[in-house]
């Protein structure tokens, strides 16, 4: 289900709605994302970068 909403969102409510940032971070390296995608929320989203080089 992250996969899909990570691509697939439009507005930021959907993201708020279906997302949990906790488990976001849990699951981060098993998601399966387009490049583009993962890059976008791990600039925005630094911790997520983190998790990705600690892997």
């Amino acid at each position: 289900m992250y996969e899909t909403v990570l691509t697939e969102a439009v507005r930021v409510d959907e993201l708020s709605a279906w997302l949990d940032g906790p488990t976001l971070i849990r699951v981060w390296n098993d998601l399966y994302l387009p490049r583009g995608v993962r890059r976008a929320w791990e600039e925005r989203h630094p911790v997520l970068r983190q998790v990705a080089r600690a892997a």
